[in-house]
């Protein structure tokens, strides 16, 4: 790490003169040497050639040495040698210091003093270590200039007179010493030093005029953690992605710039392999270098099928160097193994280590001829852990990854990460040994049946009914051939297995262990709608069989289970190993838990948007095959809050009034009753069973209206053949008909047509453009398709003009657009910057479209509303976990009601835990509610968190904003009981200056724009509080005249009645009544 300041050579010229002129003077040793008499006594050549690897030694009894060196080089250090003299000679006392930007050590202090012959003495002397500013002190005002050093020693010599006097000129004292001692010492950062004194007072005048000189340490890594936390990998093409920067330092940025051609670097990788290429392609990513154009880069590590390592570097002419590692050179499966790449120029040594047998190393070497010249420029694009858009990862774990910048590193350096490690503490290899042993021990109860069927069928044994042979015990009393089935060990615990698996097999019936799982997650599911969550120890130990049998929806439940700590104790750990496991096989809703927790830091998973993003963006890409695919059991997601009753009510079955209405309506013809029929049937939306075979009756019924969205529907079911046999020709006809009359969704498919069937790329650009001009974002894709592939005519690839109909069709709501959107603002793109957490928002956005969440939240919704409210809180607590922002929000309203004591059954908190998720959204998406119960947390505060009535105003400040009158009266609320606000949450509702200095305008204008909105509900409270608070200040301000006021009115009034009771009184006088 290097400070902002310039290098020895721009500070200090004079040094690198003296080493230029003693490197001229020692070329030119030979001619200086040819002129010494040869009648010296010492021959001047063996000077200049003498001992130079003598260290602390002597010739004769001379010597010298440091007893007591300095840990760290310090200014002004008073450094004591010790040395001996045979004759009178010279002693020098030097130090030299290394900088990156310089290849040779330089002086930066030198001193000599004279010996006197004593050989019997020991002698000491004391030498003051006085160092050159730029090395001593630390940048600041009055050293503006500073030099890191990466490391120095100090030396010191001893040479007899007549010798030195001989080697002068050259300077060679250290080399041709009768004895010399070096040390190495450490070097102090810059930044740690100490200040320099100030030489005089500044004119007073100096501050106002100049600016105070203080320079900061600007943090450079070099060594970049790349992966912290475990990855699971799906084999699919995507990856971490990490983009590395430029230094910040000159100095760094120099050294970076030489050695692009002299690349000097190290990677390191714990590796959990379970396949190596899942999905058939020859090679599958480790770790690549790419730029945002899918431009490979140095350097690129992948794994062949065969398990072999595939290493590939740029060069600088353009041209890529690829090795491939030897047959017996693989990455074994199923345990964690080291990697580590280490490159120096024309070099790399690539070395294996597994963790299970650490000291067997595997070792080979990539060397590059000296006629080709690697090229690496680290900052430069990105780097990607696993795969991307270019090339499918392995399938597995990445436990941690490392790169090292200008570092080479070797296994002796490294060591066997701790037990409490992540990817050692998950269990993630244990959980597979455990699940071989279940399928062990149901492979052999398949067994142990298929024998007694076959025993049964040739008549050798078992006289009863094969079904009592399972259900009854062996009575005593019987005899003749036993079953060898009751000699067989049993677990209480696999009773449920043991007994389908029996049973399937002894029916004749072909299954697999996905059948198993399957059976076994309806069995689970049964029992927790069944018994309230009373049996989770059963359902926990099916649920871990049906895991382990491939049903990942299983381990996905469980993981939740453990998590939330339902009818169990929290397990943290375990339920996110689960969900890595999960994700292994890119199980949606494992994935899309994954990606929660990394983009929000839960559950002791630290928050990571990069890895949140890598499996948002893996269910992201499966999404639009899913929706495509259209199964018979897949749902429209629908995003239904549980505190809207209208939305909730328009939910029906083929059994409710609406639909049944809907149904007659449509037999009677009416186009909208059939267009309506025909989308719930066939999207299997508002709480309909999805039936394309009757959806698409009732398309071909409206299409008959001629209406160009119903003609559009129908052609779109037989292009597709959904519910039909695929009918590309009476599709087509049905089709150019709405698009004859301007239809967009008509024209983008005219156009994809003629794109993707005819070749004719004139006319799809011509029928896109109408399309897109129309509105219609399928063409925003497909025209950025054409530009993306080069088709678009007379242009070639331009991923810019593709950028414009992406960033187009995205906001519109094409899926593809934003995936590709989300791709860009991960990369980097010359329209746009790098802008992680909007490729996470944009990857989530379209993954919380697939038909998984889809599913869960109509499950949970059809439960709520048959007032079954355990099984809708499950359901509501699995899609939270995926991150759904309606789920969260139901969840919590769940929690909040919990009618029937369902928050006894969790360990963790519910309500303010899935609240303030909700709001941890974009605003467009949060409901006013969510943020007023955040409000009311803050305000009255809890045992873990301190009242905050500023973060509860701004919160209703949101509800407020996005239309809630709820928020303006509690905002009032707050101003009446004396709470400070700052000013700018007033500013945000544009309330102006002059109304927040005085309470009763504040008041006065808050509570009449609440009862103005438009919530017929808040009318009430809102004008009765306008009229308190204007009968409030009225009060206090003429509170004397009111006095008055109401006593010459009492005045008045008991004048008048008294007077009145007079007349009365009076009158009664003068007619009197008669007595009877």
């Amino acid at each position: 790490m290097l400070p902002t300041g310039r290098s020895v050579a721009q500070v200090d010229r004079r040094l690198l003169l003296r080493l230029a002129v003693s490197l001229n003077v020692l070329y030119n040793v030979i001619e200086v040497q040819s002129k010494i008499q040869s009648s010296h006594a010492l021959n001047l050549s063996q000077f200049l050639n003498g001992p130079e690897n003598q260290t602390s030694s002597s010739i004769g009894s001379d010597f010298v040495l440091i007893p007591q060196p300095p840990r760290f080089l310090q200014h002004r250090f008073p450094l004591i040698v010790q040395f001996r003299c045979n004759q009178s000679a010279v002693i020098g006392v030097e130090v030299l210091v290394w900088s990156e930007l310089q290849d040779g050590g330089v002086i930066v202090f030198r001193h000599r003093f004279n010996c006197s012959s004593q050989p019997e003495k020991v002698q000491h002397r004391t030498v003051r270590l006085k160092l050159p500013r730029y090395i001593a002190y630390r940048p600041g005002e009055w050293n503006r200039y500073s030099v890191v050093i990466d490391r120095a020693i100090i030396r010191t010599w001893i040479l007899d007179a007549e010798k030195f006097e001989l080697v002068k000129a050259f300077r060679t004292f250290y080399r041709n010493a009768t004895a010399k001692d070096e040390i190495s010492v450490g070097v102090v950062p810059a930044f740690e030093r100490s200040k320099r004194p100030r030489l005089k007072c500044l004119p007073w005048w100096r501050n106002l005029t100049q600016p105070v000189y203080n320079p900061k340490c600007h943090t450079d890594l070099e060594i970049v953690h790349l992966i912290t936390f475990p990855v699971a990998l799906s084999g699919r093409k995507v990856g971490v992605h990490r983009k590395i920067n430029e230094y910040r330092n000159s100095v760094l940025k120099q050294l970076r710039q030489r050695s692009f051609n002299e690349p000097r670097y190290s990677f390191l990788a714990w590796l959990y392999v379970v396949d190596y290429c899942p999905y058939g392609s020859q090679i599958c990513g480790l770790f690549h270098h790419l730029t945002w154009d899918d431009r490979y880069a140095t350097p690129q590590l992948a794994i062949t099928k065969a398990g072999q390592i595939h290493f590939e570097t740029i060069m600088e002419n353009g041209t890529s160097r690829i090795f491939v590692t030897r047959l017996d050179f693989v990455i074994p499966k199923e345990e964690w193994v080291q990697l580590i790449l280490s490159c120096e120029t024309f070099k790399c040594i690539l070395t294996l280590r597994s963790a299970n047998s650490w000291q067997r190393i595997l070792s080979t070497v990539f060397e590059f001829s000296l006629a080709d010249a690697p090229y690496f420029d680290e900052t430069v694009g990105f780097f990607v852990c696993g795969g991307s858009e270019v090339i499918p990862s392995f399938q597995g774990y990445i436990g941690q990854a490392i790169f090292y910048r200008r570092r080479l590193i070797s296994t002796d350096q490294t060591s066997l990460p701790s037990k409490y490690h992540p990817m050692f503490e998950l269990g993630l290899n244990q959980r597979e040994q455990r699940c071989r042993q279940y399928i062990q021990q149901v492979n052999y109860v398949i067994y142990q049946a298929t024998s007694l069927l076959d025993e049964i069928i040739n008549k050798k044994s078992c006289k009863r009914d094969d079904k009592e042979v399972f259900l009854l015990p062996k009575k005593e009393s019987e005899t003749g051939p036993t079953c060898k089935v009751y000699n067989a060990p049993r677990s209480p615990n696999y009773t449920f297995v043991y007994g389908i698996v029996r049973r399937w097999t002894l029916d004749g019936s072909k299954f697999t262990l996905e059948d198993i799982g399957n059976s076994l997650l309806k069995n689970a599911t049964y029992l927790l709608e069944r018994n309230n969550m009373r049996e989770m120890e059963k359902v926990i130990f099916m649920l871990k069989q049906s895991s382990c049998y491939g049903n990942h929806d299983a381990t996905f439940m469980l993981s939740v289970i453990l998590n939330y700590g339902i009818s169990t104790s929290v397990q943290e750990i375990q339920s996110h190993s689960y969900l890595m496991y999960g994700a292994l096989d890119a199980n949606r809703l494992c994935l899309l838990s994954l990606g929660n927790k990394h983009a929000f830091g839960l559950d002791g998973i630290p928050a990571d948007d990069e890895q949140s993003y890598t499996y948002y963006k893996t269910v992201a890409d499966m999404t639009r095959y899913d929706l495509e695919d259209h199964r018979s059991d897949d749902v429209y997601t629908e995003l239904v809050r549980l505190t809207d009753t209208a939305e909730v009510a328009a939910q029906t079955e083929e059994t409710g009034e609406y639909f049944l209405w809907m149904k007659h309506q449509a037999a009677q013809g009416v186009l909208h009753a059939q267009q309506n029929m025909a989308q719930m049937l066939y999207w299997g939306s508002q709480g309909v069973q999805r039936d394309v075979k009757s959806a698409l009756e009732y398309y071909r019924l409206s299409a008959e209206s001629g209406e160009p969205s119903a003609l559009y529907d129908y052609g779109i079911v037989l292009l597709k053949g959904h519910g039909t046999e695929k009918n590309m020709t009476l599709a087509m006809e049905v089709l150019e008909k709405a698009a004859a009359k301007d239809h967009p969704e008509s024209l983008n498919t005219v156009g994809w047509h003629a794109l993707e069937v005819e070749k004719n790329y004139s006319k799809a650009v011509h029928y896109f453009e109408r399309s897109y001009n129309l509105g219609n974002k399928d063409a925003a894709y497909n025209l950025a398709h054409m530009y993306l592939r080069g088709l678009y005519p007379n242009s070639g690839i331009d991923r810019v003009k593709a950028w414009d109909y992406l960033a187009d069709g995205a906001l519109r709501g094409q899926l593809e657009a934003g995936n590709l959107v989300a791709m860009y603002n991960m990369r980097g793109h010359p329209r746009i910057t790098r802008n992680v957490r909007l490729a996470l928002d944009w990857a989530r956005y379209i993954s919380e479209k697939n038909p998984a969440t889809g599913i869960l939240l109509a499950k949970g919704l059809k439960a709520y509303r048959k007032n079954n409210w355990p099984t809708a809180f499950v359901y509501y607590v699995m899609s939270a976990s995926t991150g759904v922002e309606v789920a969260n929000f139901n969840l919590a309203y769940l929690c909040e009601e919990d009618s029937e004591g369902l928050v006894a059954f969790m360990a963790k908190e519910c309500k303010w835990r899935h609240y303030n998720l909700s709001t941890q959204r974009a605003a467009k998406d949060v409901n006013p509610y969510a943020w007023i119960k955040m409000a009311e947390y803050h305000y009255y505060g809890s045992a873990r968190n301190k009242r905050d009535p500023q973060a509860a105003a701004d919160l209703y400040c949101n509800a407020a904003l996005k239309g809630d009158p709820q928020g303006l009266f509690s905002l009032a609320y707050l101003v009446e009981e004396g709470i400070q606000i700052a000013e700018t949450t007033w500013q945000r509702l544009q309330v102006p200056a002059s109304v927040t200095k005085n309470s009763f305008a504040l008041l006065t204008h808050l509570y009449s724009r609440c009862k103005e909105s438009n919530n017929d509900e808040a009318f009430i409270p809102c004008t009765v509080a306008l009229y308190r608070i204007q009968a409030i200040y009225l009060w206090e301000k003429y509170y004397i005249v009111l006095l008055m006021l109401a006593s010459v009115g009492l005045g008045s009034a008991l004048t008048f009645a008294i007077q009145a009771a007079r007349l009365f009184i009076r009158g009664d006088q003068r007619n009197p009544v008669d007595s009877v």
